[in-house]
């Protein structure tokens, strides 16, 4: 399945410039409401097309507005009071609605102080423009047409008007209900553009040739653990189909993990071990996990991934060492899993005996001019007027993704004769080095300030936060904010979505090549210094100059920090321990307190795992650098005078530094920030200094300080971070003093008992972090005098003063857990509860001991609350009060054993967990679950029922007269196994009757259809026939299957390994694909027959043409299927002598799960849904996969190439034990 998703989102996304399109009536709401949600959108990262009349009005307007509209994803439509009045906006209207029907365009809309009753009727100032119109169509007789498109215009409206369920309503007319419906709005229209996990560059020209084989070897379903590898040249596009294939199939895996750059980090001073550290937080769902050393995190990893499938890729691997440790540790690994490995050298992937390589080809002639022209023109083929141009552009590019990207780019809007002096230019560059290729893009920056911006970036600060960097950088004269964002429209520069600062390995590279080549063979003679090599050896012969304004000492200088996945680092990290994927989301939740997480040790001689010499130079290796600014040490130690020290320092960045305080001579006055992270501080100064300048202090990690300096020297600070300074027990009273500070983070400082009263005089202070301090005394705290305070983390300490108080009226963020076991015995939480702040945002109370009676009632008085984490509490039920949250979006109550019933919740939730609530029968009263509501209910292994969703019980509980036309034996007695799709659970009982989407089914061991059914097939997986000349009240269906001793797959399970069955009326073209959410699982001795009854008779009239075909999951083989007519004699029907709507089925409306009149009725993979209905229906395979005949099949071509003995075990062993 995951296969043909790619296929679908290559060929939609490669033509969909634009993630969202608005249309709005520009008088009514385009200084208003249309820009405040045009600004929201775009600040989300969704692109966005608004006609700022852009388009000229003429006879064109209805074919630039289609291609708008048809290279938009989505579309917005703000249905305003005026929005009748303009032809435009109906013709807008008429084609939005004719791209949703032929190609599955997601639309939103938006009744902007309208009533949808008048839309759809016309009513009210509708009436009035309609009225105009039609004026205006007798007055121009001869405008031929005009009727017809008045009917076009009105049944628009109507059809826009049925889906205000799914729409949104603005009535209330105060400015911020307007900016809080906005954000509801940008966030309902993230489930509308589907958008990848991990980001990929626009334009994915030939994604689907490349990514189809790995995707289909993805989707297979082996007993090994299977490693595929991608190779090639640097800047070919090696990552960018990792992290397609990656985005396409994650969801198929319990776990999955993409770790960045393998090659630089592993030759990096823990590099390993931080790899291993990514790849384990990302397994264990976002946990964060101390490693001692690298043996101690293989045991770990071991552990971690022991009985789960999982996929991992590993990025940029460029060593045999680093490869054959993985191809090692495959026994490690469950029965398919899979490994992805990206690497520039074929010979690695060959010496680890990789059979599965996929070695990337350059793209072709014509895939390079249409990626080139996208970039360049912002169209699929070029501008007339460049052709010229073009086949020297595409011959000097030899089909680099990268160098067209960047090159198209640059050229934008550039005339004739820029184009033709950067050819001229390119000619003097060797084709055989991109990275010189990508200079020209440097060239075009606009002037020096941002070139020296993205030398230094590339040479120090990748990897590193954007506000981090930004506070260094102006320190230096840089105008930082506008410079980084002309280097991110250059493609120079990316700002993750994590805020960190990223930039292509090719670029990167270029820029530092470009500093190299200032001074080719004398390091001395360049501006910047960033490979410890040359850095070491230039301080070591002491032939520094003033040319050198950055300095980078460290052995890990040229390696960049890769991104995390998945999970947003936030200062809540202990809410890390439960992250599990929800379509395209996760949920976050809090680690168990009592395991708190310890510092990593340090060696205060070196790195992890042994022991390592200390570096030392002189200082007057510095004397010449008068200009130096920025400067990054690790474990160097610097030995004599620093009276010819540089003065001009901006950034000192001396990890591990060796001594127990900093030496009294070194000139820091102009020092804006400070890093010393794992550093053998046991204060910071012998003797007080003034550090005006000083923004940032970070001392994280250094054990051995005990005190902090006297903060009314160091006035301007703005953020002090002293995470894991364990051995910390006093804080400077003068900390009162500063006026600036934002920041305050003491994470896991276990000795720290309290904080200066005084505290309560940093009128600034927003976020306050106290998460781990287990010994801290809350009765030293007046956080209710900290006026400005918004976000408090006091994770893992001890509340348990009755005196504890955070009344506050602005507090945003509160997250506690605690380490008392009982709060009735030390009841601090839940008088604290009573006591805070109203205005809350989040609010983590996980792992606190509280039960149901504990829960304050006023919990429904935090009318801001937008996230609640409750979990592993042992509460049974939520008060009613919670109703009253109107604003909240996440639910989280994972692992809360007790649970058995869930009262109302609010209509605004959007996210809901009660993964691992294993008491939970029933869930009820749930909102918006078939649109925007996405909930994890995994583990939950009693859960029976779920109101609008599905009903099991007992087979003996149902009418009598169902189970006497359904033919049933006696099945009192008889037990099976069942799977439920929705827990992800196992278990044996009684028979069991389900009841969903107005279909009944059940399971139960037998292995012969009855002689008495109407059709009958053996061995084959369909039946087709003709409705015989009789009242129908429904059909049953009667299928056989057993387990399989080899593999027994078609060609098409082998894309969507379900078990569903497809209804078809072929006269009326009527198609129904449904799924149970609850299906029997055979054993080896025993056939399962799954019985299901469709009261479809309504749809069914005498002649009608019926094909009915089963589809099941690899491990099971098809025995037999029976279908059964059942007359209307034979059971109670409905009379009624008007036609049903098709969307009904027993009673049951199924409109939710239509596609173009046709029915996915699937309860258990909603993303299924989403992704199509976001990538539209109509392109290449999938409707027809789902809907067409089963003579229809996918080309040979499309299946994969590895068969494997596939049985019932691969398919349920793992999830047995959930």
């Amino acid at each position: 399945m995951k296969g043909l998703r790619v296929e679908e989102a290559s060929n939609v996304k490669s033509r969909c410039m634009y993630d969202v399109f608005m249309s709005f009536r520009g008088e009514d709401t385009r200084k208003t409401f249309t820009d405040e949600l045009y600004k929201a959108l775009v600040d989300e990262g969704y692109r966005t097309f608004r006609d700022d009349n852009e388009i000229e009005r003429g006879e064109d307007i209805k074919s630039e507005l289609d291609k708008a509209i048809h290279s938009s994803k989505s579309s917005i439509i703000i249905l305003s009071k005026n929005y009748a009045t303009s032809s435009w906006c109906l013709d807008e209207l008429v084609m939005i609605l004719e791209n949703k029907r032929k190609r599955g365009h997601a639309i939103l809309p938006v009744f902007y102080y309208v009533d949808p009753l008048d839309v759809g009727k016309q009513m009210g100032s509708f009436a009035t423009a309609f009225a105009t119109h039609e004026q205006r169509i007798m007055e121009q007789s001869d405008d031929e047409g005009k009727e017809e498109k008045i009917k076009r215009w009105r049944a628009a409206l109507r059809e826009v008007a049925d889906q205000s369920g799914s729409g949104m309503v603005l009535q209330s007319s105060s400015k911020e209900t307007e900016l809080r419906f906005i954000e509801k709005l940008v966030k309902v229209t993230e489930n509308k553009v589907n958008r990848s996990i991990l980001s990929v560059a626009p334009y994915l020209i030939g994604m689907h040739f490349r990514v189809n084989n790995i995707c289909l070897w993805l989707q297979h379903k082996t007993h090994d653990v299977g490693i595929w590898g991608i190779c090639g040249m640097g800047g070919i596009g090696k990552t960018t189909i990792a992290k397609y294939a990656f985005n396409s199939n994650f969801e198929s895996f319990e776990r999955s993990s993409f770790l960045y750059n393998v090659r630089d980090f592993s030759e990096s001073t823990d590099g390993l071990i931080y790899l291993q550290k990514q790849f384990l937080c990302d397994i264990l769902d976002g946990r964060k996990i101390d490693i001692q050393s690298v043996e101690d995190g293989m045991n770990q990893i071991k552990s971690a991934v022991y009985g789960k499938r999982v996929l991992i890729v590993l990025d940029d691997v460029d060593e045999v060492e680093q490869l054959a440790a993985i191809v090692g540790m495959r026994d490690w690994f469950y029965s398919g899993s899979k490994i992805i490995v990206t690497t520039r050298h074929i010979e690695l992937l060959r010496a680890c005996e990789i059979e599965l390589i996929d070695h990337v080809q350059k793209l072709s002639l014509g895939e390079s001019v249409e990626l080139f022209s996208w970039h360049a023109f912002g169209q699929d083929h070029p501008v007339e007027n460049y052709t010229k141009f073009l086949t020297r552009i595409i011959e000097y590019c030899i089909g680099c993704p990268l160098a067209l990207q960047v090159l198209g780019s640059s050229l934008s809007g550039k005339s004739l004769d820029v184009w033709e002096s950067t050819l001229k230019k390119l000619e003097a560059i060797p084709n055989s080095k991109v990275s010189k290729k990508l200079q020209i893009s440097f060239e075009f920056i606009q002037d020096d300030h941002d070139k020296s911006l993205f030398l230094d970036i590339a040479s120090f600060f990748l990897g590193k936060n954007v506000d981090h960097v930004v506070t260094i950088l102006n320190a230096c004269g840089y105008y930082t904010m506008v410079g980084l964002q002309n280097l991110r429209d250059r493609f120079l520069l990316i700002i993750d979505e994590y805020g960190k600062l990223r930039m292509h390995p090719l670029v990167r590279d270029m820029g530092r090549e470009i500093i190299r080549q200032e001074s080719p063979k004398h390091p001395e003679r360049r501006s910047r210094l960033w490979h410890f090599k040359d850095s070491f050896n230039v301080l070591r012969e002491k032939i520094g100059t003033d040319m050198i304004r950055g300095l980078n000492v460290r052995s890990c200088a040229h390696k960049d920090k890769p991104p995390r996945f998945f999970y947003h680092p936030t200062a809540h990290e202990y809410l890390q321990e439960c992250a599990y994927l929800m379509g395209k989301k996760k949920l976050s939740s809090q680690s168990n307190p009592s395991r708190q997480p310890q510092p990593r040790k340090v060696l205060t001689n070196g790195s992890l795992g042994k022991s390592k010499k200390v570096d030392s130079v002189n200082t007057d290796a510095f004397s010449g650098m008068h200009k130096l600014k920025l400067l990054q040490l690790d474990n160097l130690a610097l030995k004599g005078s620093y009276k010819e020290f540089p003065r001009s320092l901006r950034w000192l960045c001396w990890h591990k530094f060796p001594y127990k305080c900093l030496p009294d001579g070194l000139p820091l006055e102009k020092l804006v920030v400070l890093e010393m992270r794992y550093s053998r501080l046991h204060h910071l100064f012998e003797r007080n200094k003034v550090l005006s300048a000083l923004k940032i202090l970070n001392l994280s990690h250094s054990e051995g300080l005990s005190y902090t300096p006297d903060f009314s020297k160091l006035p301007n600070l703005e953020r002090i971070i002293l995470k894991y300074c364990t051995r910390l027990t006093l804080i400077d009273k003068s900390i009162g003093g500063l006026k600036r500070l934002l920041i305050l983070n003491l994470k896991c400082c276990q000795s720290l008992r309290k904080l200066p009263r005084c505290i309560t005089n940093v009128h600034s202070l927003e976020k306050l972090i106290l998460y781990g301090c287990s010994k801290f005394e809350w009765s030293s705290l007046e956080l209710n005098k900290m006026q400005s305070l918004l976000e408090l983390d006091a994770g893992g300490t001890a509340i348990h003063q009755d005196s504890t108080c955070v009344r506050k009226k602005h507090l945003l963020s509160l997250a506690l857990c605690t380490l008392v076991s009982s709060p009735r015995k030390s009841p601090g939480i839940v008088n604290l509860l009573t006591t805070v702040s109203q205005t809350l945002v989040t609010l983590s109370l996980i792992g606190c001991g509280l039960s149901s009676d504990l829960i304050p009632v006023e919990l429904g008085d935090f009318s801001t609350l937008q996230n609640l984490y409750l979990s592993k509490n042992p509460i049974d039920s939520l008060p009613d009060s919670i109703k009253k949250l109107t604003n909240l979006q996440v639910l989280e109550l994972e692992k809360c054993q007790e649970l058995k019933y869930l009262s109302e919740i609010p209509a605004s939730v959007t996210t809901l967990s009660i993964y691992g609530c294993r008491s939970i029968e029933r869930l009820s009263n749930l909102p918006n679950i078939l649109t925007t509501l996405e909930f994890l209910v995994l583990s939950c292994n009693k859960l029976i029922e779920v109101q609008e969703m599905f009903q099991l019980k007992c087979i003996s509980l149902f009418d009598a007269d169902l189970i006497s036309v359904l033919g049933l034996p006696n099945l009192s007695d008889m037990k099976v196994d069942l799977y439920n799709n929705l827990t992800l659970t196992r278990w044996k009982c009684p028979i069991q009757g389900l009841y969903e989407f107005g279909i009944f089914s059940t399971s139960f061991h037998g292995s012969e259809l009855p002689d008495w059914l109407s059709y009958k097939s053996t061995g084959s997986s369909s039946i087709s026939f003709d409705v015989p000349n009789h009242d129908i009240q429904g059909l049953n269906l009667y299928v056989i299957y057993g387990k399989a001793n080899i593999s027994y797959c078609t060609k098409r399970n082998k894309f969507w390994n379900e078990f569903h069955v497809r209804v078809v009326n072929k006269t009326k073209d009527l198609r129904w694909t449904y799924s149970p959410i609850i299906h029997g699982i055979p054993d080896n001795y025993e056939d399962i027959t799954w019985l299901c009854n469709w009261e479809i008779g309504d749809h069914l009239d005498p002649g009608d043409s019926m094909s009915i075909s089963m589809t099941l999951y690899s491990g099971v083989r098809l025995k037999q299927l029976g279908v059964h007519i059942v007359y209307k004699n034979n059971l109670r029907c409905n009379t009624s002598p008007s036609p049903h709507p098709h969307n009904l089925i027993n009673g049951v409306d199924n409109s939710a799960y239509q596609v173009q009149g046709s029915y996915l009725l699937c309860h258990h993979d909603f993303d299924i849904q989403q992704n199509y209905f976001t990538y539209g229906w109509n392109s290449t395979g999938w409707y027809d996969f789902f809907f067409g005949d089963n003579s229809e099949d996918f080309p040979e071509e499309m299946v994969p190439r590895h068969n494997a003995d596939m049985t019932g075990e691969n398919v349920y062993g793992l999830l047995s034990g959930v």
